[in-house]
């Protein structure tokens, strides 16, 4: 099991912008990819009974009409109108629509990093039959731990998947709003949120500070201020400040014990104060 690396993005938005920034960083929960490029269990299983295939088989005599009606239901999910889907793509949107849809989050480090072009997506999934209208990968190409599933969340974000357990709140002010999410990514925090998120603040006026704790104590920050120009980034290893001692009574036998534990509070604190912009 990977340590979980816990994270807290706190961006500052003129009040009027708020709206605005938020439906920029909402989409997707992970990138569009053909389900054939998943190992065979990890895709959506599509009804066996004889009617579903039946309409499946009809269904699929006017492929170009299926393909055409398949990346207009997947255009949200972020589906490049370029990529082309997999046979089994087409049998589950056929069959049941919704489960080949990609979850809407909050926060999607797929919105503000999408697929660039069919060129990025060949070079880590390779087409084995490039002529015909659907993809089909290589064996080798398929889902696995070193697959070119985890390459490419590797090469967009960092971790191996994108930020699970999102959680969202906005406080918002007569001149400006505080959005406040957390969530949590896998061994490493996400390795380029500036990259990520500047663009999109220095639109809407906004900034933001991202810190973040690994289970084992390592820690650190990120903030951004693109209307100053301005971006200051640290991190700390295990031995750091934050790091205390607890002593706690045990209640058998009123002996003593001592652990250690991260003091989050203390550590936004600091690193609030190291940042030294008021309003963050």
């Amino acid at each position: 099991m990977p340590n979980y690396v816990d994270s807290k993005l706190t961006i500052v938005v003129p009040s009027n912008q708020s709206e605005a920034l938020l439906a920029a960083i909402a989409g997707p929960e992970d990138w569009a990819i053909p389900v054939e490029a998943f190992h065979e269990r990890e895709r959506p299983k599509v009804s066996s009974s004889n009617h579903t295939r039946i309409q499946i088989l009809n269904d699929m005599a006017n492929i170009d009409k299926v393909i055409a009606d398949f990346k207009k239901h997947m255009a949200p999910s972020g589906w490049p109108e370029w990529m082309k889907p997999s046979q089994t793509d087409l049998e589950v949107f056929l069959a049941e629509p919704a489960r080949i849809e990609t979850k809407q989050v909050d926060f999607s480090v797929v919105k503000l990093a999408p697929w660039k072009s069919k060129e990025e997506f060949n070079s880590f999934f390779k087409d084995h039959s490039p002529e015909h209208h659907l993809w089909t990968p290589a064996p080798q190409d398929q889902g696995g731990y070193s697959s070119p599933i985890i390459s490419l969340r590797n090469f967009k974000i960092g971790p191996k998947w994108p930020p699970s357990s999102i959680e969202m709140d906005v406080q918002k002010g007569n001149k400006r709003h505080t959005i406040s999410i957390t969530f949590t990514t896998p061994n490493s925090p996400l390795e380029n949120i500036v990259e990520l998120l500047e663009d999109t603040c220095r639109a809407h006026g906004a900034k933001f500070l991202m810190t973040w704790v690994e289970e084992q104590g390592y820690c650190g920050y990120t903030y951004c201020n693109p209307a100053a120009d301005e971006t200051t980034s640290d991190e700390y290893g295990v031995q750091n400040p934050w790091m205390v001692e607890v002593e706690e009574e045990d209640g058998d036998d009123d002996d003593d014990y001592t652990y250690t534990q991260f003091d989050r509070i203390e550590f936004e604190t600091t690193i609030s104060d190291t940042v030294g912009d008021p309003d963050l």
